[in-house]
């Protein structure tokens, strides 16, 4: 179920819908912590609503995984 979560995550997030996108990709994480694409989906949707040190805390958990992660906004 992790990868079904965060893609309606990141659908949302694209959709400009933060609240529900944070919700979906919280949930992928709980599923599967060590899905690594969930950490840069909420390091970008953080970054996207201008709450940086969130942004910050799950860029810093995906760039362990993913040395090349650049964080970017939906």
């Amino acid at each position: 179920y992790v990868v079904p979560y965060a893609n309606i995550g990141l659908c949302y997030g694209y959709l400009h819908r933060y609240d529900s996108a944070i919700l979906y990709v919280q949930k992928a994480v709980m599923v599967d912590p060590s899905y690594n694409l969930s950490y840069e989906y909420l390091a970008n949707i953080y970054n996207s609503t201008g709450v940086s040190d969130s942004a910050g805390k799950y860029e810093a958990i995906a760039r362990q995984a993913d040395p090349g992660f650049s964080m970017g906004r939906f």
